[in-house]
């Protein structure tokens, strides 16, 4: 008689290798993550973060995943651009009711601007966490409540920011608030592996992390997330954030500049670039549909479909 199966009453089993072993199909196809609804949880810094993979989200929602973003603090101190420009004026010249908008006031529009964005997307649960940003001083408070919050959601996928970030080459790390966001979230998954005394918290092992990859070198990412149909939500998602100052026009150069970029690197027209968080493993070499699009273009073929935008086909624009 076999032993109980883990994947579950309805699991499908396989006959055992004649050495008794398990065979490499003894496992239950509802695991494949192609076939089966995933949960997705994305957890960032601030409002703002999200937006680096907004357009891989929407591609799971299409497909009728859950999607769920938290944005671990308020967002109160990052980005007020309008209040620094008149701190930039003589007190004479400045705006009396830029200077007089409360904290509380600048923290509603933030929550408002990321629920827009990620509803451009299908994502609908939003939540704020409502730490204080610059800095993200951790507490084990923080690292609890986190905890807890993935434990509820039990994802399959965890999207979170990178651990420490490197810029212009130097040998360390510089503490800010994504890179302690990260570590905070990281050590909320070790914490979630095991189930906490009392039944408080059970166990939830998160199948895969990733992290958003911005500012990351084009040879050092994992992969990148073709978001060439998402163009036009993509800008609309980036002028929600009025307080940041973004206009229709600084949205889609921003959009075009960098995601256009990633793209034109990764031979399509928009591109989201991610980090894994450990090797992947697979039980045969994967090959995308666009790996197979590429093989067959000519370069006739590619300078079309790197000349198309969604704007062209669906004959709308950002302002429609």
């Amino acid at each position: 008689m076999h032993p109980a199966t883990p994947f579950g009453a309805g699991a499908r089993r396989v006959p055992r290798g004649v050495d008794g072993g398990v065979t490499r199909k003894e496992i239950d196809v509802s695991l494949d993550s192609a076939k089966r609804k995933l949960k997705l949880l994305g957890i960032f810094a601030h409002p703002h973060d999200c937006i680096h993979c907004l357009g891989t989200c929407g591609h799971h929602v299409r497909d009728g995943d859950a999607v769920t973003i938290a944005i671990l603090t308020h967002g109160g101190s990052t980005h007020n651009e309008k209040l620094w420009r008149e701190w930039m004026k003589s007190p004479e010249q400045r705006e009396q009711a830029v200077m007089d908008e409360t904290h509380e006031q600048y923290v509603a529009d933030k929550k408002k601007e990321v629920e827009t964005a990620c509803g451009y997307f299908g994502v609908t649960d939003v939540r704020m966490l409502g730490y204080p940003d610059r800095p993200i001083r951790r507490t084990d408070e923080m690292v609890e409540e986190v905890a807890d919050l993935i434990y509820a959601a039990r994802p399959d996928i965890l999207i979170t920011q990178l651990p420490a970030r490197l810029d212009s080459d130097r040998f360390f790390a510089e503490p800010e608030d994504h890179s302690t966001c990260a570590r905070i979230v990281t050590e909320a998954c070790t914490l979630v592996h095991h189930p906490k005394p009392g039944g408080a918290r059970g166990y939830h092992r998160v199948a895969r992390k990733y992290y958003i990859a911005p500012s990351m070198k084009y040879d050092e990412v994992s992969f990148f997330v073709d978001i060439s149909d998402q163009y036009e939500k993509r800008i609309k998602a980036e002028m929600a954030f009025v307080s940041q100052g973004h206009t229709p026009e600084y949205a889609r150069r921003r959009v075009e500049r960098s995601y256009g970029n990633s793209g034109w690197y990764a031979r399509t027209n928009l591109a989201e670039k991610f980090l894994t968080d450990d090797i992947v493993t697979v039980d045969r070499l994967p090959l995308t549909d666009h790996d197979l699009t590429l093989a067959k273009d000519t370069v006739y073929d590619e300078i079309e479909r790197l000349g198309w935008t969604e704007q062209e086909e669906t004959g709308t624009g950002a302002d429609s």
